[in-house]
Parts: structure tokens; sequence; C-alpha cells
């Protein structure tokens, strides 16, 4: 098994990923040293690769953290978390250097992201999401949470209950319970008030509690009679922001409003259609007749739709940015999502931190996808797709170019890099295939023109006449040139390294047949390496626990990351297109 992963390795010496051994004792800020060597990282105009197109993804438990032990001289303010119980404090490994490696690769636009091993959930990804507002780097892993405190003044100011208009009242009961729970607006609508009741937290004394079901919906289901387990919401302090008491005031005022038998029945939910009152009074004989009467409007449930507008209403109240409430409130869909991958694999994401177990290398493909970092893959005959996102004018477009594709066993004439890369680009839905023949005449009306002189060289020059579009090239210049990975387990460094390396390979073995088979080019070779992964192991610290490992994987990363050391160290830098040549760093 070890000779084999030699050999693997043996061949990818030939590109530019790297593996990495650091210094139990060091900071994140060699982490950073590295990459500046290795890529001059700088703010110029002259950096080799935009940090935008840079991730770097950290393992958590003994790569961002260190538990125990002295902690570092000059430790960043306020990262150090006092153990539970007196137990060993967790603070920011590395302290206040590697505090200002990850404020300078923020600053700079460098993706960075955390890829844990714990158990793909929901309460894992929050469970560090707060451990990293503790130690103050939450913001540069796109974490924090969300302030509701604008929301909770409006809802302060409107006064107490019973004062509220209906609207005022249902909204109220709306926020409140998505505030205090996990709870989505699309849940709401599916609280049945039949299951309500409310109780003491502790046998009549103590705050009180509501206890609730929601219909389980859709197939294998019966709207009637399936309901979920039983959830509760405890009593808030602060009457502006209690959800029971203000459960208890809206089920006074609906319950005149509700329709339960005959052809008027209406479903057993808790949210429903209130009449528009100034302020809400008891309605008489007569107005509870005409309210349950079937030519009323009042009564039915309210949609998700419904409550959404009144949500929307209470944040413009509240002057809060929308974009950000719906991205990070958790009130309009999960802050944490889940991913189902082909094989079953489960990834958890809130902002920047994945939950994977020990499926690392997919939750970095998981993010490059989802952040629209990732180049599509190519396939066994060189080509390059757009997956799931492309278009049917696209996949029309890639399909002419398969029967044109110069690897193709019966392929009618090479194609020039200028036409591969105008039909990768219609296939990945960057452009309308009408704009490329736009270009496509264009260039033919250039060529066959006479040779332009000194005095209309500006003219042509300010009309498109280039061989690519500048969209093509443009979007293209946004997929990731490079993957940092930092864990202290040794095989999770080296499985992540031979995940993309191994790709990284592959393409290159890809261009090469290109160049041969397309001997008839003039266009310069493509020095584009693809994705480039520099795996660092960055050992646990000397007070650190030592991980399950295998010693053979072990002992042939580091000779191989010793063997890179000694022989020239960045021979193979990540290509920039902007450019048109090896950067030589």
């Amino acid at each position: 098994r070890i000779q084999m992963q030699e050999e693997q390795v043996r061949r990818l010496h030939g590109i530019g990923s790297r593996l990495f051994v650091l210094g139990a004792e060091c900071a994140l800020d060699v982490v950073e040293e590295r990459l500046t060597q290795g890529l001059v990282l700088t703010t110029t105009p002259d950096e080799v690769i935009d940090p935008h197109r840079i991730v770097i993804a950290f393992d958590f438990d003994q790569t961002l953290t260190s538990k125990g032990g002295p902690q570092p001289a000059g430790g960043a303010s306020g990262s150090t978390v006092s153990g539970v119980g007196g137990g060993p404090q967790t603070s920011l490994r590395g302290g206040e250097a590697s505090m200002r490696a990850l404020r300078r690769l923020s600053a700079r636009g460098v993706h960075m992201i955390v890829v844990t091993a714990a158990n793909p959930s929901v309460e894992s990804v929050q469970s560090i999401r707060r451990e990293c507002i503790k130690l103050q780097i939450a913001s540069f892993f796109k974490a924090t949470e969300w302030d509701p405190s604008p929301v909770c003044n409006v809802l302060r100011s409107w006064g107490p209950n019973a004062h509220l208009t209906n609207r005022q009242l249902t909204t109220k009961l709306v926020a409140t319970i998505l505030l205090k729970s996990a709870r989505v607006l699309a849940d709401l609508v599916r609280v049945g008030v039949s299951k309500c009741r409310f109780t003491y937290q502790q046998a009549g004394t103590g705050s009180r509690v509501v206890h609730y079901r929601l219909v389980q919906l859709g197939k294998g289901h019966s709207v009637d009679t399936d309901w979920s387990a039983e959830q509760t919401l405890r009593e808030d302090a602060h009457e502006y922001m209690c959800p029971v008491r203000c459960w208890e005031e809206y089920m006074r005022r609906s319950k005149s409003y509700r329709r339960t038998e005959g052809e008027t029945y209406i479903p057993d939910r808790l949210f429903v259609n209130l009449p528009p009152d100034e302020l809400q009074q008891e309605p008489s004989d007569k107005e509870e007749q005409s309210a349950t009467g079937s030519d009323s409007k009042y009564g039915n449930p309210l949609t998700v739709e419904d409550m959404e507008a009144m949500i929307l209403d209470l944040l413009n109240e509240a002057k809060v940015d929308i974009a950000d409430a719906r991205r990070r409130s958790g009130m309009f869909e999960p802050e944490a999502k889940e991913y189902m991958l082909d094989g079953g694999v489960k990834i958890v994401r809130l902002g920047n931190i994945f939950a994977a177990k020990y499926n690392k290398a997919e939750a970095v493909d998981l993010f490059l996808k989802l952040e629209g970092l990732a180049e599509p893959p190519s396939d066994k005959s060189g080509q390059t797709h757009g997956g799931d996102g492309v278009r049917e004018a696209g996949r029309e477009a890639h399909n002419k170019w398969s029967e044109t594709n110069p690897l193709t066993k019966d392929a009618p004439k090479p194609m020039t890099h200028a036409e591969a890369r105008r039909a990768l680009a219609i296939a990945e839905g960057l452009v309308e295939e009408s704009e490329a023949e736009d270009v496509d005449e264009k260039e033919k009306e250039s060529s066959s023109a006479p040779p332009a002189t000194s005095n209309s060289l500006a003219t042509t020059t300010n009309t498109t006449t280039t061989t690519i579009n500048p969209q093509i090239t443009n979007e293209r210049d946004t997929f990731a040139k490079v993957v940092a990975f930092v864990d202290d387990n040794s095989d999770n460094v080296f499985s992540v390294y031979i995940h993309f390396a191994q790709r990284q390979l592959d393409r290159q073995k890809l261009l090469e047949q290109a160049c041969l088979a397309d001997s008839s080019s003039t266009d310069p070779p493509s020095n584009d390496h693809g994705l480039t992964v520099y795996s660092f192991w960055y050992p646990p610290p000397p007070h650190g626990r030592e991980e399950n490992h295998d010693v053979d994987v072990r002992c042939l990363l580091r000779r191989l990351a010793a063997e890179r050391e000694t022989t020239s160290p960045w021979t193979s830098p990540p290509f920039d297109d902007t450019r048109h040549h090896a950067t030589q760093l």
C-alpha cells in the first residue's frame, strides 16, 4: 500500500501542489509566510494571484484552538476562553501572531473556512460558531451572529400586548417564535391550535411554558392526524420579547374567528387572518355570528407569504438590512444547511464553518462549488463542462464542441485555443451562443479586411475585434487557483493533498494531449495548471493530544515534504491568466 502511495506521489512531483510540515510551536503566520513567499501575496498590482482566488481551509480543534498548557506570550485580548468547571482553557493557537495573520489574510480578501471532523450536524456547527465568537475569530469565517436588537427595540416601542393591533400582535408572535427557536417561516404555518397548551416549568411555580405540535405534511401523511413530537417555548422575562404571553393573547383574540365544523371548516392552524382593527375588542354576539359566517374572509389560515410580508414590514421599521437578515437571521431559512453528496456523504454548513466528519476534501469542493469558485471538471475527452448549472443552450453548444473536439476519435478538424475557450464559455453559460456568433462574424470581418495602418489602429482597437470576448476571460478569472489546507492530523493532510493534486496532474496531462493533437494551432500553449493545493501538517502543540494516525502515511508525508524543500521549492507556480506567461516566483 505504501509503495503504491509513493508511486502515486512520485508522479505528482512535476506539479505545483505541495506538502508542508510546520513546527508544533509556531503560529499561523507561518502559513501566511509560505503563501506570501510562494504566491507574492501582496496588495500591489503586481501580485501573481488575486487573493480572492485563494482559499484556506483550517481544521478547528488543535489547529485553530489550543487547550491547556502555557498560553502564548502576547495572546490576543479576548482570545482565551475559560474551561467549564475550572477545566483547561481554550485559546487561539499561536496567540497574537495567529490573530494578526488571520486579520491580514481576511483584509486581503482570502477566503477562509473551517472544516472540522465533528459529526455533521446543526448542533456541531453551532457549537463551533459559539467557540469562534468567544475567540473573536468568527468574522474571519463569516460566522458572526445576526444582531436582533433593532427588531427588539421596535417590539418594545409597540407597548403591551393588549394595546397592539391585530396585525402587530400577529407580527410580534411570529417574530418572537422565530427569534426564540430554531423555527423558520415555513414551519409556522404548520402549528396546530388544538395542540397548544400552557404549563409551568416547575409544578405551578417558575416560568410558564407553551407546548405545541406541527402538522406533518407531505407524502404518507394525513393532514388531520399526523403531528410532530411536542415542541416547547419558555417564557421570557421581558414582555416585549416573550412568545408565551403573546401566544396567550393571540389565542384569546383569534378564538371567535375560527370555524371548526360544517362546510366552513378551517384546518387546525394557529395563525389565521384577523380583521385589521386598530384595537381588538370583545365581539358582540352579532359580530361573532358574522365573523363565523360562510361569507367571512377572516379566520382563514395565514400563508408563508402573509407572514413574510409582516416580518419584512417589521425589518423595514427597524431599518435592518433585508438581504443580510434573509441570509443570517435564521428566520427565512435555516442558518445551518445540510448537504447530501454522492455516496451518502453528509456535510453541514453554517457561514464558512463545515462539519464533514472525515470527508474534508469533499467539504472544500462543496465550498468552491457553492461560492462559484470551482472550475467545471474535465471529462475523459479533455473538455470542461459546467455540470448542473449548464443551460439548455449551453448543452447544445457543449455537444457541438464535442463533435469538433480534437481529442475525440473522429474529429473533423482541430480547434484553436480561442475556439475551444469560446465554446467552453458557451457551455458554461457565461455567454449566449448568439453573442459568440457575433464575435465570430467580427473576427472573420477583421481577418478579411486589409491590414490596419498606424492611423487606423486606434480605431480598430476600440471595437470588438478581439478573438475572445472579454466577458469570457473575466468570468474564468474568478475560479479559485490555490487551496491551502491546515490540519493537526497527518492523515487528513495527506488525503486532501492527494485529492486535489491528482486532479491537477490529470489536468496537466490533458493539456499536454491537447497541445499534441492541435499541432496546427498558432496559439501559445496553455500554462494554466488549474487548482493548486498546499497541504500543511500542523502537529499538535506539545501539551496537546496525539490523534489516531497511520504511521506509514506520516513517514511518507514527512519524507515527501523534506524532499520538496531540498529541491527548487517554487519551480511550478500557478499561472496568472492575465499575463500569458508563467511567472517565476
